[in-house]
């Protein structure tokens, strides 16, 4: 076997989504806020961050770490809030198409 086949192998995992019978990126969303509300995200994503640059780990390592990994967590944290949006319009979405009677304004 190759070096490269090797490696494949080596950083190979079973796609989390696959591991839980999700097949639509919709209800990956859907799954975890229905576990974690967005506050709940920003928090624990900050206490993420915050955990690693002042236990000093990230002064230990290359200079630009902790201003990469804050550049990283601004972008998790506008992720995150694209997937509330997106889930929360996909609910919403479902829930008119499924009593449509219930939405008529009386």
């Amino acid at each position: 076997m190759d070096k490269r086949l090797k490696l494949q192998e080596l950083n190979y995992s079973e796609c989390r989504m696959q591991q839980n019978n999700i097949t639509e990126p919709g209800q990956a969303f859907e799954l975890f806020y229905q576990n974690f509300s967005l506050s709940d995200t920003r928090r624990q994503l900050w206490e993420l961050y915050h955990g690693w640059v002042m236990s000093g780990r990230a002064a230990n390592t290359d200079p630009k770490l902790p201003g990469n990994l804050l550049f990283f967590y601004t972008r998790l944290e506008m992720l995150a809030e694209a997937a509330w949006l997106y889930s929360t319009r996909a609910v919403n979405k479902r829930c008119l198409t499924r009593h449509p009677a219930q939405n008529l304004v009386q």
